[in-house]
């Protein structure tokens, strides 16, 4: 009588401990899908490279679009932003011994984020013109895919723009549908 009663109250412990167990596993794993999930490492790589561009790039060469039109050889965005920023020296280098038209080096590159409709990715145009130039576009990179909505904007202290961009990114897991969003600021050099 004594072995089974003591049977008894030591199943119990066991059992609460070996549920909790379970249920830790299951949470862990659903906590490593949505931190491991593709639209969360493009949201962060996204904003990791909007941040290292933008730190290269000039206050007077950041130019925000809003609702604009652009000439016919680029792409269309409601909502972009052109970056320009200066090559280093060895840069320009490499691109004085590569076959090109003309013979002069501009010490700019130029990088254009935004959302292209079509295919609701977040793309990046890089260029050796700005944006608003006729010209070919020298490589357009995917940088995020299931984007919904970007929004670029400058911080304003009274009214007066100031050396901050900021980018606020949503994305739409197309499995389950879930709405991930992003935001980040990088300052300009003046």
């Amino acid at each position: 009588m004594e072995l089974v009663v003591a049977t008894a109250i030591s199943v119990i412990p066991i059992s609460t401990a070996g549920i909790l167990l379970v249920a830790g596993q299951t949470s862990v794993s659903k906590i490593y899908k949505v931190a491991n999930s593709q639209i969360e490492n493009e949201g962060q790589d996204a904003t990791v490279v909007f941040g290292r561009i933008g730190r290269k790039s000039n206050l007077e060469d950041c130019v925000i679009t809003t609702g604009g039109k652009t000439s016919k050889s680029r792409r269309r965005a409601s909502n972009a932003i052109d970056f320009g920023y200066n090559i280093t020296s060895s840069q320009v280098e490499q691109i004085k011994q590569r076959p090109r038209e003309g013979s002069s080096v501009n010490p700019k590159e130029y990088a254009y984020f935004y959302l292209n409709g079509n295919d609701n990715t977040l793309s990046v145009d890089y260029s050796p013109r700005p944006h608003s130039s006729k010209g070919p576009i020298a490589n357009t990179v995917v940088l995020a895919n299931n984007v919904t909505n970007v929004q670029f904007s400058r911080t304003m202290v009274n009214n007066i723009q100031q050396g901050c961009v900021r980018m606020k990114l949503t994305l739409q897991d197309p499995d389950d549908g879930r709405i991930f969003t992003v935001m980040t600021t990088t300052l300009l050099r003046n």
